[in-house]
């Protein structure tokens, strides 16, 4: 499943029972998918405005459209029961890949590891394919864009990986991999200002000086966000728009 980018869906199942209403499917796929501990029924019905009997019977739909593992068992199965008085089974995906919680993997393992992480991080980038969560059903998607704004954190989280991957790129004179990350964190994030400096810091390290300027007049200089200018430019700002000032000169000790 991707969400890192236009939400798709790649099953091995029957898909002649989703076809009349795939982007509901889609979306009901996906809070399972961002719910690996489990979901019962209720709580389904009352996060996608239906009732429990219809999320029930559309999670029956979903398990043939996903279809079974070469080892036969199904990536949606049966709800799990608890054997406890007052826990509702539970419904969870098994074995369905997901490039959202694969990035967070990554991501995690990638920073855990230092300097030695970067291959890890390098491996997330890979799996972003642009803005985090879109094309979303027409009046749909409410538990995601009423609650914490996963697709907002995430944004943010491919920012930072893209940073960091641009910035040790640079470091070490791969142009190639600097200007692959610098790509994947704009696509992510086309008017972020992180994204866009690093960027801006690519295409002149390339020797495309009149993309660099032209990107940080239209992305960042000329940006205008609550009808003001900028009262002071940020030093990282100033320093690649080449408005950043002079040191200070330094004191001399004298006698």
């Amino acid at each position: 499943m991707t969400l890192l980018g236009p939400v798709t869906v790649r099953t091995l199942g029957d898909a002649t029972a989703t076809a009349h209403r795939r982007p509901y499917y889609v979306e009901f796929l996906a809070y399972l998918a961002l719910h690996s501990n489990g979901v019962t029924a209720e709580k389904l019905a009352e996060e996608l405005c239906i009732r429990p009997q219809k999320a029930r019977s559309d999670l029956s739909i979903i398990r043939k459209w996903l279809g079974q593992s070469r080892a036969g068992k199904p990536f949606l199965p049966r709800a799990q029961q608890t054997h406890q008085d007052g826990v509702p089974a539970t419904y969870a995906l098994d074995g369905v890949l997901c490039d959202l919680d694969l990035f967070r993997r990554l991501r995690a393992r990638g920073q855990s590891r230092g300097a030695e992480g970067m291959a890890d991080l390098i491996a997330a980038l890979h799996l972003v394919s642009g803005e985090p969560f879109t094309d979303l059903r027409k009046d749909g998607w409410g538990w995601l864009l009423e609650g914490d704004r996963l697709d907002h954190i995430m944004t943010a989280a491919v920012v930072d990986v893209g940073h960091i991957v641009t910035t040790h790129a640079l470091a070490v004179g791969d142009l190639d991999l600097a200007d692959f990350a610098s790509n994947v964190a704009l696509a992510a994030s086309p008017y972020d200002e992180v994204a866009t400096l690093d960027r801006v810091a690519v295409d002149r390290a390339m020797g495309n000086v009149d993309d660099a300027d032209a990107r940080m007049r239209n992305g960042v200089s000329n940006r205008i966000d609550d009808g003001y200018g900028p009262i002071q430019l940020p030093p990282r700002t100033a320093r690649l728009s080449g408005l950043d000032p002079p040191s200070p000169a330094r004191r001399h000790r004298t006698g």
